[in-house]
């Protein structure tokens, strides 16, 4: 039986697809290979990674125990509960440490008495002046007196665990009773120096600066945000006490003691060890939400794209694809490196306890995180959150912030107690080693000594350089008009100078004029 011509070329026809197709598949097959495999790799390299991890975590643990105190020293337990009884205060702690742009810094708690002495104090000072506000916080303090008076003893203890019942709190309630404490307390001690009760003032202010170690032994980054606003209420407070003279060397001697113990490289070289844990439990539960979660937060793989592109890489479809394929075979890969990375930061800072210099630590981490940039469209597919990276550049770099200014206001305290034995100010800090310090405090940003100089008429000048490394002789101030600063964008960061009464008329008059 003959064929037909037309049925005769449909079957040559199928003999040329039959190529195609098995190309077809084969790609397709490679390219499944491919992806089975990177996820396949990626996952094995960070089990064997994990389980690393788990003996290295293991190892510290025990350490630990072995050098576990007593529970009589442990001030955690006693400091929840009175936390617990205290509850949020029913008022906002007022502003500290607003500056004047000639540089002066206002003391908060003599506001009042400014303004009682002038003959014509500016209309609606009272708006500002907010006697009320102090009558309310009186108020609030003598009612909650006892529970106050349990969180002072608490954080005398030597000690603040982080084994805590989970049942009675969890991790976020810890963090706000941390920053309502240094509310309470920062209220506690401003009322009293206003009303001139200095042994209430001394205590409360002592059990401020050693709020941040109620959370010091967490080792979580989270627990080192909180510590680091506690310490900027600590500091500011303690700056503010320091404008009251009559001081004992006992009082100056205990607040320097609170703050020798509150360190912040240590702690935070042991945040970036636990990050690691964090980092898995956090991204397998990004695994297991699905790709609907990682859309929306996930950079795009094409970075800023020809317009002509823009419906391709933001159409919903693609974006579903590119979220689904990252999620479940890049992400190991992703992971891989951003734990990779934080080995590099752990390592750097571990270096910056021993050289001190924030100026080069910002250099090396610049250099990590360069090295870790994607050079190629293989490499992007494992670097869609890069975010994660500038955040622990961030957190390394304001542990030397936070390291330089407890190097201010330790030898703030120091030089207070040499005037109080001596009658004058030393012409150098090496002066108050070993009697007041026992070495000269760093400057954390170029790892030489904190810059200090007394000034013609007694007073002193105290200061860091800064994140430029220039020396500007510690001039706070900025040109009028001009918005101020974050304190550390300053050319130089300086211990400061509380503000002149024509400051503080200056500064309050602005202030007045907005609605």
């Amino acid at each position: 039986m003959e064929t037909s011509p037309g049925w005769s070329a449909v079957k040559q026809d199928r003999k040329g697809w039959v190529p195609l197709l098995a190309v077809g598949f084969g790609v397709v097959l490679l390219v499944l290979l491919w992806l089975g495999a990177e996820g396949l790799a990626g996952r094995v390299a960070l089990r064997r990674y994990e389980a690393a991890l788990e003996r290295a975590r293991s190892a510290r643990t025990e350490a630990r125990e072995g050098l576990a105190t007593s529970p009589e020293e442990d001030g955690a337990p006693a400091a929840w509960e009175a936390l617990a009884q205290l509850g949020a205060p029913p008022w906002s702690v007022r502003r500290a440490n607003q500056r004047a742009h000639s540089g002066g810094v206002l003391v908060t708690w003599r506001l009042s008495e400014w303004y009682r002495r002038r003959p014509d104090p500016p209309e609606g000072w009272e708006r500002v002046e907010a006697s009320e506000y102090w009558k309310e916080v009186a108020a609030s303090l003598a009612e909650r007196r006892a529970a106050l008076e349990a969180l002072v003893a608490a954080l005398q203890k030597r000690r603040f665990s982080s084994d805590v019942d989970p049942k009675k709190t969890t991790e976020a309630r810890r963090y706000f009773q941390t920053g309502c404490a240094s509310r309470w307390l920062r209220a506690a001690t401003l009322l009293a120096l206003r009303e001139g009760r200095r042994e209430d003032a001394s205590r409360f202010l002592e059990a401020l600066i050693r709020t941040p170690l109620l959370l010091v032994e967490d080792a979580v980054l989270g627990s080192d945000i909180v510590r680091r606003i506690a310490g900027v209420i600590a500091w500011e407070t303690t700056w503010e006490a320091l404008q009251l003279d009559g001081w004992s060397d006992d009082d100056l001697a205990r607040w320097q003691r609170a703050w020798e113990s509150n360190c912040w490289l240590g702690p935070m070289i042991a945040a970036m060890e636990n990050e690691k844990f964090q980092i898995f439990a956090e991204w397998d539960r990004m695994r297991h939400s699905g790709p609907s979660d990682v859309i929306g937060a996930m950079e795009p793989l094409v970075e800023d794209p020809p317009d002509w592109l823009d419906p391709v890489v933001y159409h919903p479809a693609v974006k579903g694809l590119d979220a689904t394929l990252w999620l479940y075979v890049w992400s190991y890969g992703e992971q891989s490196r951003l734990l990779r990375f934080l080995e590099d930061c752990t390592a750097l800072l571990r270096d910056a306890e021993k050289h001190r210099n924030g100026l080069r630590l910002r250099s090396e981490l610049e250099a990590v995180s360069e090295r870790f940039n994607p050079r190629s469209l293989y490499e992007r597919l494992h670097n869609r959150f890069s975010d994660y990276r500038s955040g622990y550049q961030r957190e390394a770099l304001e542990a030397m912030e936070w390291e330089t200014d407890r190097s201010l206001v330790l030898a703030a305290l120091a030089l207070e107690r040499y005037r109080l034995r001596y009658g004058v100010y030393p012409g150098r800090l090496e002066e108050l080693v070993p009697e007041f310090l026992r070495e000269v405090p760093t400057d954390f940003m170029d790892g030489k000594p904190i810059r200090y100089h007394r000034r013609p008429d007694g007073s002193f000048v105290l200061y860091s350089v800064g994140w430029d490394g220039l020396d500007g002789g510690g001039d706070p101030s900025i040109p009028p008009g001009s918005k101020l600063p974050l304190r550390w964008e300053w050319p130089d960061v300086d211990w400061p100078r509380p503000a002149t009464e024509a400051e503080v008329e200056a500064y309050w008059r602005e202030l007045l004029k907005r609605p």
